[in-house]
């Protein structure tokens, strides 16, 4: 197994991750931006990464003391809520390209260290039509995204997107779509 970063300096979200005799993985990880791709107003308010284990103290201190039912169905519910959000944060998103068999996109939510939950896409080799980098719209800003075109029946033609909860910048969909040409094509 070798991994590599190929864009370390500019998105070094970007890791593909290739198994000899299996195929290669184009994995975009959820990172949150360093402070010089964050800018200065983002980094207005530093007490927001420690607001979450306040909050969860906070909610623990008052669940002892308060008495009024209500208020504490409130708190727990709260408390629910709070841990399901950070349960379902997107971890990473991945192509797998599997030379002779096909591509399978993948999702992985959970906690930052465990990833909990998995969803699967997988498209046979023999319905891919072609991938492609797409350009969408979206209010004043233009979004890239990659997708892969397949035929799951005769007449009947869909796009699948990859990366869709993520969508990574135009220089990682670049190099991550030349590599699935370059495993596609070369078997």
């Amino acid at each position: 197994m070798r991994l590599s970063r190929p864009l370390p300096e500019v998105h070094p979200e970007l890791l593909i991750i290739e198994t000899p005799g299996l195929g290669r993985e184009y994995r975009v990880e959820n990172r949150p931006l360093s402070c010089s791709q964050r800018g200065r107003v983002a980094n207005r308010f530093p007490w927001i990464t420690g607001f979450d284990a306040c909050a969860v103290v906070l909610v623990g201190l008052l669940w002892t003391s308060v008495r009024n039912a209500f208020l504490t169905i409130g708190t727990g519910i709260g408390l629910v809520l709070l841990v399901y959000q950070k349960a379902t944060r997107v971890l990473w998103e991945s192509v797998l390209v599997l030379p002779s068999y096909g591509i399978q996109l993948e999702t992985h939510r959970g906690l930052p260290s465990l990833p909990l939950f998995v969803s699967r896409k997988f498209i046979p080799l023999s319905e891919v039509k072609d991938v492609l980098i797409n350009e969408g719209l979206r209010r004043w800003d233009v979004r890239y995204y990659l997708t892969v075109l397949y035929c799951p029946q005769q007449a009947e033609q869909r796009l699948e997107v990859a990366y869709e909860n993520i969508l990574p910048r135009f220089p990682v969909l670049t190099e991550v779509y030349n590599g699935i040409h370059e495993c596609l094509h070369s078997k």
